[in-house]
């Protein structure tokens, strides 16, 4: 097992949205996990569609948020998401269901990821 960690994709920029998807196309590492810290994009459907890509590759994903998931837009005010503390919860249901780890848990060998919510 392999451990990654990345930070600010971006991803609402095509191009490293491009690149995200890629790493899904380039094909599983099963036995691997990858540690995304924030900065993903301001748009709940870029983050969703980014940590689904993540997800496709890696056997596990844990993700925490930076300052850009929690701008708020439009888009999100539409939604009933009316402030930044709103809209984490709103993106940590969204890591729930797509099956993102946003909360500490151990994995094989001893080895712990703790995501910490430091914004």
């Amino acid at each position: 097992m392999k451990v990654w960690a990345i930070s600010d994709v971006h991803t609402d920029y095509r191009a490293n949205m491009e690149w995200a998807q890629g790493i899904a196309s380039g094909g599983p590492r099963s036995d691997d996990v990858l540690v995304v810290a924030g900065d993903v994009a301001h748009d709940m459907d870029t983050i969703e569609a980014t940590l689904r890509a993540f997800r496709s590759a890696y056997g596990s994903v844990f993700y925490t948020v930076g300052n850009h998931e929690l701008w708020l837009t439009k888009k999100d005010r539409d939604a009933g998401v009316t402030d930044s503390v709103a809209k984490l919860g709103a993106v940590q249901a969204m890591c729930d269901r797509i099956g993102v780890d946003t909360r500490p848990r151990r994995l094989p060998g001893g080895v712990w990821i703790v995501p910490l919510l430091s914004w």
